[in-house]
């Protein structure tokens, strides 16, 4: 489906009948395909990758998302050069086609059928596990309340590539590439030590040095250092992605497993308008370098109030 809608608006802008309001009603479309793909990939690891190969697995998946965020941009600057953007999108609608039939030949080991029903009683299963499993429900629950301190910092790079260091878009692709080798860093970290018996250590440590890189990155330090602490802040978020998706797919039935890694995708991803809106006003009143000061100082106490929970340190 996402690689039709692709190659459908390259068709439209090769023949000049693109125009703005497809482009939002795609770029929606593609947003909610993009919930379902990524709710299936994480529930679908746990049946092809032994349970302690799944932090690896799961920075894998990670190293791919920013390797192609990274690599993608360079390529696709390059194709709209030589093809313009009509040829820009049919390349990625049909390279999307041929990674999906890929999708095809995985092979994944057989399990009972599940029930079918309402997707809200589908829906009401997953809740009803988590608000028995409050382990989890508690480890959700923080990292939705630390997101939202988290996530205004895609609407603060813009406005410290303009306004702070004058890098203009440049400069914003450097602080996004930093950001993405930072988390590509975590990779090869996890692919080199085993961290499930130090999943909770790892985590709180992590949750702690973000928040302290966020107030560090609000100081009125060099473009240089900034780059330093969003390379910082991206391992660590390399590492807390890893740990947390790894958590669910090893203690969360088979059965209930797309359910409940779907309404994970949920909660983290309604949290992000929100927390957009957030950053933008905080933004325009404050500036960028005390919102980033802000939005650390909440990310720290989210790590205190993780701390504090029980049930979440028997992780």
């Amino acid at each position: 489906m996402n690689s039709l809608i692709v190659i459908f608006v390259a068709i439209l802008d090769y023949y000049h009948a693109l125009q703005l309001w497809h482009l939002y009603v795609v770029s929606a479309i593609l947003s909610c395909l993009f919930a379902f793909l990524s709710a299936a990939n994480f529930a679908i690891l746990p049946q092809i990758v032994p349970k302690e190969e799944l932090v690896r697995a799961n920075s894998l998946q990670q190293f791919s998302m920013h390797s192609s965020t990274i690599v993608g941009a360079a390529l696709g600057g390059g194709l709209v050069g030589m093809m313009g953007t009509s040829g820009a999108f049919l390349i990625n609608g049909l390279l999307t086609l041929a990674f999906s039939l890929l999708v095809m030949f995985i092979r994944v080991s057989p399990q009972a059928p599940l029930k079918t029903g309402h997707w809200k009683a589908q829906m009401g299963e997953g809740f009803r596990y988590l608000s028995e499993e409050r382990t989890l429900l508690g480890v959700m629950i923080s990292f939705v309340l630390i997101n939202l301190a988290a996530f205004p910092i895609f609407v603060l790079l813009p406005i410290f590539a303009k306004g702070v260091f004058g890098v203009g878009p440049v400069g914003l692709g450097w602080m996004e590439g930093f950001g993405g080798a930072g988390a590509i860093a975590a990779v090869f970290f996890l692919f080199r030590f085993s961290t499930n018996r130090w999943r909770y250590v790892i985590l709180q440590v992590s949750l702690l040095a973000i928040g302290i890189l966020f107030v560090l990155a609000g100081l009125p330090v060099s473009f240089g250092l900034f780059l330093f602490f969003l390379s910082a802040m991206g391992f660590c978020l390399g590492l807390i992605d890893a740990q947390i998706f790894s958590l669910f797919q090893i203690r969360v039935p088979r059965s209930l497993m797309g359910r409940v890694i779907g309404l994970l995708n949920m909660a983290f991803l309604s949290v992000q308008p929100l927390a957009y809106g957030i950053g933008g006003y905080l933004g325009d009143q404050l500036g960028a370098r005390p919102t980033m000061m802000i939005c650390g100082l909440g990310i720290m106490g989210g790590a205190v109030l993780f701390a504090f929970i029980p049930q979440i340190r028997k992780i």
